[in-house]
């Protein structure tokens, strides 16, 4: 799952992805970036990733 991180910067955007991803996590995630490189143009995106647990 792909969850924001909130940033009180306007040019930055962070995510925080957790678990096993799917088809529908990607699916749901890529408009998002979509949007942003619209609207910004080239965009550098920062994700950190916490393992699920088993």
């Amino acid at each position: 799952m792909f969850q924001e991180i909130p940033v009180h910067e306007g040019d930055i955007f962070a995510y925080r992805v957790t678990g096993r991803l799917s088809h529908a996590d990607y699916q749901a995630f890529l408009p998002r970036i979509e949007e942003l490189i619209a609207r910004c143009g080239r965009t550098s995106l920062w994700c950190t990733r916490r393992a699920a647990r088993c």
